[in-house]
């Protein structure tokens, strides 16, 4: 089991985190880099972005706020079923962007 120090109102809190979660969270990254990869996305369609909000970083319908890492893949509508694999990660966020509101953000924590 590892444990995480979080600072709350200048308090420190000791996390227990199962050592199980960390290795379910690493395998989903590895899988999701690996999709990209064989996907052959280039940087214009996927990237990664730390503590911002996606009104003003994408240009999104949505307003959420991104506090830590992410890695986002951009996704045109016909291109939903060309990436099965991708599909099969499930995102964590998902918005729309206001240019092309059938393309889809999905955006996905990779802490």
């Amino acid at each position: 089991m590892r444990t995480d120090n979080l600072t709350d109102n200048s308090i420190d809190v000791c996390v227990a985190i199962p050592e199980r979660d960390i290795e379910m969270q690493t395998k989903k990254i590895f899988t999701l880099f690996d999709c990209i990869n064989r996907a052959g996305l280039d940087t214009g369609e996927w990237g990664m972005v730390e503590d911002v909000d996606t009104k003003n970083y994408f240009g999104s319908i949505e307003f959420e706020i991104l506090s830590g890492r992410y890695a986002y893949v951009w996704l045109e509508k016909d291109e939903f079923e060309l990436n099965r694999e991708l599909n099969m990660i499930p995102a964590d966020i998902i918005v729309h962007s206001l240019q092309d509101v059938d393309s889809e953000i999905r955006i996905y924590s990779i802490e």
